[in-house]
């Protein structure tokens, strides 16, 4: 498995959209980083200022993905027999990883610089939407424009629900149970994702993503 994630890596490589998407996703983890520095010093009680800075993290697991889905939708790579374990496996495992680094990564600087409460907060958000993030990203393959109405209207609704705020923000757990908390519902969406990867598999890619993929792949 660790081969087919470095040839995976090698592949994507020649997607034209390699380096634009990775100095995007630095560019998200660094906003990320900005942002904390100044939000929480103000934040409210139940941590709703939150919800932004942690979309912006968990959006930067798109960028990570774009050039693999310009490679996984090219018709050429359609014809290989890697074809199937790569995109219905080997593309949901490098996104459950990235979400565990991410995990980690809040973990530390939650650590130094942040309030066990809202560090709490972040952990666990960031979980849950990592999660739907990963359930979109496979639907938005076979389904695009449902999948992104949806998407995007589940977290219009949770960035605006003060039930839904409320209750992450009263949960109490320590930093570090949040943390593999945390880890559990990201593991748990890459697992729901691969099994819906491999249900969906017979169905084509969207005919705009073969359109606009096939002269992605030199």
């Amino acid at each position: 498995m660790v081969k087919d994630i470095i040839k995976f890596f090698k592949l994507s490589k020649y997607s034209k959209e390699f380096n634009i998407s990775w100095i995007a996703c630095i560019l998200f983890l660094g906003l990320w980083l900005s942002m904390q520095y100044f939000i929480t010093k103000g934040v409210k009680d139940d941590c709703s200022d939150l919800f932004v800075p942690t979309a912006i993290l968990v959006m930067s697991v798109i960028q990570l993905l774009t050039p693999m889905r310009s490679l996984i939708t090219s018709k050429l790579f359609c014809s290989s027999h890697y074809h199937k374990v790569l995109s219905t496996t080997v593309y949901y495992l490098i996104a459950t990883l990235y979400g565990l680094f991410i995990e980690i990564l809040q973990f530390i600087v939650f650590s130094v610089g942040i309030s066990s409460k809202q560090g709490t907060y972040m952990l666990i958000l960031v979980a849950v939407l990592f999660f739907e993030t990963e359930i979109f990203i496979t639907f938005s393959l076979k389904f695009f424009v449902p999948s992104i109405l949806g998407f995007l209207g589940l977290y219009a609704f949770e960035m605006l629900s003060d039930d839904f705020m409320k209750a992450i923000a009263s949960i109490d757990l320590s930093l570090i149970s949040s943390m593999f908390v945390g880890m559990i519902i990201i593991i748990a969406g890459g697992i729901v994702s691969h099994i819906t990867a491999r249900i969906l598999y017979r169905y084509s890619y969207i005919k705009s993503i073969d359109q606009t993929q096939k002269n992605d792949i030199i």
